[in-house]
């Protein structure tokens, strides 16, 4: 029994899919601070952009961040207090602990913010200005589009 040319075709949606990978694996690869040695450091780098534009973050907050579970968080934030990247601070409701990057924390995000944009555009240099900004543009919705009171 011949398959026809659709059901041998993939769809869209796993084009999509494929697409949304192989662009995850450049992004990967080229960051600065990232590779195969270490699989988490976009994710601590991340984590550090993230607490570095709040205002008062807690763990809290960069669990539903990242869609990790509140003990996923916690030994993220704890390996970048070990390396002196993150502190923590602890207010008169002990139960909440604020986090806040250190003086080397913030000069790392420093020096990694720019070589990450130039990573990035050397990742997406085949696109033109307009076609990166209507990229951000779709994703920027996509991401709204899910960002309800229950997602995290």
């Amino acid at each position: 029994m011949k398959m026809s040319d659709k059901a041998l075709k993939t769809s869209i949606y796993g084009e999509l899919s494929e697409l949304f990978f192989e662009t995850r694996q450049i992004i990967k690869q080229k960051q600065p601070g990232t590779g195969a040695s270490d699989p988490n450091a976009w994710m601590r780098l991340q984590t550090m952009q993230f607490i570095d534009r709040g205002d008062s973050v807690t763990m809290h907050d960069v669990a539903a961040y990242l869609r990790i579970k509140a003990p996923s968080a916690t030994s993220l934030i704890a390996h970048l207090v070990t390396r002196g990247m993150i502190a923590r601070e602890v207010g008169q409701d002990r139960r909440v602990v604020r986090l806040s990057l250190t003086p080397l924390g913030k000069k790392t995000l420093k020096e990694y913010g720019s070589s990450s944009e130039k990573m990035m555009r050397h990742a997406f240099s085949k696109l033109e200005e307009a076609e990166v900004g209507s990229l951000c543009s779709i994703l920027k919705k996509l991401i709204r589009g899910h960002a309800g009171p229950t997602s995290a």
